[in-house]
């Protein structure tokens, strides 16, 4: 799970976990991201919580092999990275 330390990618854990899937949260807010694997954990689920930058090449591929090496397989990957810019429309 992309984007997963906080709004929609964060809720999107708790569901999935709710849902007995066990969880890799990946964002660069690892405050948020301990706070989501209580989340999941709370659930009786499984949470491995990455750090990483996807604005690089390497970000992506370092997350996807960490991933693999704690869950052993991913069955469902949700893509929630983003920004979410608040600017005057006129000056976007």
């Amino acid at each position: 799970m992309t984007g997963g330390s906080q709004g929609i990618g964060a809720e999107i854990c708790g569901v999935l976990a709710d849902a007995g899937a066990d969880i890799a949260a990946i964002a660069l807010d690892q405050e948020g991201l301990d706070q989501v694997a209580e989340t999941v954990r709370g659930h009786g689920r499984q949470c491995t919580t990455i750090t990483a930058d996807f604005t690089t090449i390497e970000g992506p591929r370092d997350a996807a092999a960490k991933a693999l090496e704690a869950l052993g397989t991913i069955d469902i990957l949700v893509n929630c990275a983003g920004i979410a810019p608040i600017e005057p429309l006129l000056e976007i």
